[in-house]
């Protein structure tokens, strides 16, 4: 299979025009006022002479073709909703293709802005599935956020909340998934990935702080593994991130608000030479509704990037700083809230630091029948974070805080190239791409005890056996090092794919995959040695060489997508296809457990497999038969080799035992009656199951009162996978440019979720509303404000459930643990535009 299909790739300009007189192209691109590619743009060509009219839409990067043409002068109109509808005259010589258009759509006169690639935008004829989309920069402008990462909440059934201080990466949930910080949702920013693999807290670590929101163009997504070119974390879905290189206007922007929310941005762009240069910057603080201690998140984001060149052929270049430092309210068990108050923290020391720099640069081409596109990045990456999630429950006297710490350097490029071409009188498209990313990690877990690192005190040792009968020693684990899982390594990955799509029919087209990724990691532990003494008189480990090594694997990814219709603007789907998430390349060569609380002894383990794979099926449909409805619905389903999870104890993510399975529906839909009012409801319920019974993750039972010292015993368990999301919807509202006027109104709810296997403990639902107005005093002058958590209800960002200890005095107690969601709180911002105007 991998052979036919890189050889049906390679071989197509020997044939590609088999059975075809002529043989003549005619290609180009559709864009806007500014710039921006217009996905969907329809094109009809026809011979001044008459016959038959030609038609076909421009894709979702806007390019079209027309193959198979005979020399002679023709007519091409080309029209999109809400832009003005062109005719040119087009001219194919004998026996020479004619150069790309490049055909730029003026906004219709009846409205003064535009919605780039929005939901309402219909992609019949040109999606591969019912849950592909496109979020445009309006719909993000408009939408009320709290967090800069919510701007992905703009995807059906996505949720986007926290569980710590807001410098701290989102927490994200979508198709029955707890995708912790990011592992199976690949984020991307232009081209550049945003996830960090065998990350210090979590695989797959996904921080959106970096973003600016009014520098995105727009977020194109897909959901499920279909699509050849998103390799790792992209199984559950993939969020692509696309920034302005020329902003509609410079502009800048200065917001304050409750509890200490302050905000200053501000974006310009120019033309330098034959380019374009743009810039632009955030200053940002917070301190969040913490009655303890406030978060006092100070970050500060700063781009440049500088364009040249058309759609044809053109280069960018961008270069991106970040920084962040916050204090952090953990999440907290509900049993301490009598001891700290709801909004309250047990250890007010919690928090970190973080950076991120990066350049990367992007080169593409397109020719009569071929595009090539090559993105290569590179950036250095840090994070120094301190957590505590279990309190006492491991060390009566210093506590149970823990850091980690991650530095990085990574480099990666992504290439590919396309032909466009026709098979026997079909219309065929085939991309060949290569990506490569490695990372040179340097990252620890070290005790802490008020950020302070913290050695072992062997007077204070306790030697019983589990570690929870040591409940009279002064500290239940006095005798463990601060350092207690120190690692440098490489982990490098390799991908190439090659996608063939063909038009069969008028009513049918299909698109197959291949995808293979290989692994590499090379690991060297830094722990140190653990020595015996006389006082702990346990079996000497040295983990240099125990947990070093090499590990390596290559796994392939066949994917096949089928298409059919339109038949009254309505599209049907069917799809296949495997995906896969990395691994923590510290556990890929980990022979021996770190001394820790959860292994205060010498443990032997087995390493675990670098790559797990993933594979799902989906059938869809996408329709916009209703006048002025888009809608979609997809049924779905997903299986997993092994199930990444968060662990209470360290942070960080740990490996199930057995594989898990996933169902659900999907159904989004947007109404825009008129050119001012939009209407959206999204709808999403899945399941999540183990195929056996998964004990580990089963509820325990609290001791009497009486024996309140006493440590909880557990149940059996079931087979639910534990804080897997179930039902979410969404919905709002809009008026948008409508004398000057803009609001949203918008309800989110986020259902109830099992957080045991055994689904004793769960989580209550939360429903919000939020709200957003603005208005246009002038051509310059616009002032907004944005109402969050209008109904001011005490909702849980985030609930676990696991054992932990609020006091030294406390027994230890098995309860739900959450992080509450902010209240009701009031953003007010004004912002001067000036220069030359684009059309978004």
């Amino acid at each position: 299979m991998v052979l036919l299909l890189f050889a049906l790739v390679g071989t197509v300009p020997a044939y590609a025009y088999a059975g075809v007189p002529d043989g003549l192209v005619l290609s180009g691109t559709v864009v806007d006022a500014s710039g921006a590619v217009i996905a969907g743009a329809a094109l009809r060509l026809r011979s001044v002479h008459g016959g038959a009219w030609k038609t076909t839409r421009a894709d979702k990067i806007g390019t079209f073709l027309f193959p198979g043409l005979r020399a002679g002068n023709y007519r091409l109109v080309v029209s999109s909703p809400g832009f003005e509808t062109k005719e040119f005259p087009v001219t194919l010589a004998i026996a020479t293709n004619p150069a790309p258009m490049h055909i730029p759509l003026a906004v219709r006169t009846v409205s003064t802005t535009i919605r780039v690639q929005g939901q309402a935008d219909s992609l019949t004829g040109i999606a591969v599935s019912s849950t592909q989309g496109t979020i445009g920069a309006t719909e993000i402008e408009d939408r009320p956020i709290l967090r800069s990462g919510q701007i992905l909440e703009a995807i059906p059934g996505l949720i986007i909340t926290q569980h710590a201080g807001g410098g701290k990466a989102n927490q994200y949930f979508l198709r029955g998934f707890n995708l912790d910080h990011g592992t199976d949702f690949a984020v991307f920013l232009d081209n550049m990935p945003l996830n960090l693999p065998s990350h210090a807290h979590g695989e797959g670590y996904s921080d959106m702080n970096v973003v600016i929101p009014e520098f995105v163009q727009r977020v194109d997504f897909d959901k499920g593994p279909y699509y050849a070119n998103v390799g790792d974390f992209g199984a559950a879905g993939s969020a692509h991130v696309v920034f302005f290189t020329a902003l509609p206007r410079n502009f800048v922007k200065v917001e304050g608000g409750s509890y200490g929310y302050g905000r200053t941005v501000f974006g310009l762009s120019r033309p330098l030479g034959t380019g374009t240069l743009l810039y632009g910057g955030e200053a940002y603080h917070d301190n969040g509704p913490w009655s303890t201690h406030e978060d006092n998140y100070y970050k500060y984001n700063g781009l440049v990037t500088y364009s040249h060149g058309a759609t044809a052929h053109g280069f960018v270049i961008m270069a991106h700083a970040y920084r962040g430092t916050w204090h952090s309210s953990d999440q907290i068990p509900v049993n301490a809230v009598p001891l700290v108050g709801y909004f309250g923290a047990l250890n007010p020391t919690d928090g970190g630091e973080s950076q991120r720099y990066s350049l990367q640069s992007e080169w593409h081409r397109q020719g009569a029948i071929s595009r090539t596109k090559i993105a290569a990045w590179g950036f250095y990456y840090d994070l120094d974070l301190f957590s505590d999630f279990t309190y006492y429950l491991d060390d009566l006297v210093k506590g149970d805080q823990f850091e980690q710490q991650d530095r990085r350097w990574v480099a990666g490029l992504d290439a590919h190239h396309t032909i466009l071409s026709e098979w026997f009188g079909r219309r065929m498209v085939n991309t060949i791409g290569l990506q490569v990313r490695s990372d040179w990690v340097h990252n620890g877990l070290y005790r802490t005890a008020n950020r302070v690192r913290t050695g072992k005190d062997d007077s204070n040792a306790c030697h019983e056996e589990p570690i929870a009968a040591c409940t009279s020693a002064p500290s239940l684990v006095a005798f463990l090092p601060a350092a207690t899982d120190l690692n440098t390594f490489t982990d490098t990955l390799f991908g190439i794919y090659a996608e063939n799509s063909i038009q069969w029919a008028d009513k049918f087209r299909s698109v197959l995959g291949l995808r293979g990724d290989e692994a590499r990691y090379i690991v060297t532990s830094l722990t140190p040695a653990y020595v015996a003494t006389e006082v702990n008189p346990i079996q000497s480990v040295d983990f240099s060489w125990l947990n070093s090594g090499a590990a390596s694997q290559f796994l392939p990814e066949p994917k096949l997508s089928f298409i059919f219709g339109p038949w009254l603007r309505t599209e049907l789907y069917a799809q296949g296809g495997f995906s896969f998430h990395s691994n923590d390349a510290r556990g890929t060569t980990q022979r021996e457990e770190p001394i820790s609380p959860e292994y205060p002894f010498p443990a032997a383990c087995a390493p675990i497999s670098p790559l797990v794979q993933l594979k799902g099926g989906e059938f869809g449909v996408r329709t916009s038969t209703v006048s002025h409805l888009q809608s979609t619905l997809s049924l779905w389903f997903l299986r997993s080799n092994s199930e990444l999870q968060q662990d209470g104890d360290t942070g960080g993510t740990i490996a199930s035992e057995q594989p898990s399975n996933r169902y659900g529906m999907e159904w989004a839909n947007e109404y825009a009656p008129t050119d001012h009012w939009t209407v959206d409801l999204d709808l999403a319920d899945s399941r999540a199951q183990f195929t056996r019974t998964d004990s580990a993750d089963a509820a325990f039972t609290n001791p009497s009162p009486a024996n309140a010292l006493s440590y909880p015993r557990q149940l059996p368990g079931g087979k639910l996978v534990p804080e897997a999301v179930r039902a979410v919807a969404s919905s709002g509202i809009a008026l948008r440019d409508y004398k000057g006027i803009a609001a949203e109104v918008r309800l989110r709810y986020f259902g109830p979720r099992d957080l045991t296997s055994d689904g004793v403990n769960r989580s209550a639902a939360a429903l919000s509303i939020d709200g957003a107005a603005g208005y246009q005093l002038n051509r310059n002058w616009r002032i907004s404000t944005d109402l969050l958590n209008l109904l001011d209800r005490r909702n849980d960002d985030i609930t676990y459930a696991y054992i932990s200890r609020i006091s030294p005095a406390a027994g230890a107690a098995f309860t739900n643990v959450y992080h509450p969601a902010e209240p009701f709180q009031v953003r007010f911002s004004l912002q001067r535009s000036f220069g030359f105007e684009r059309q978004k």
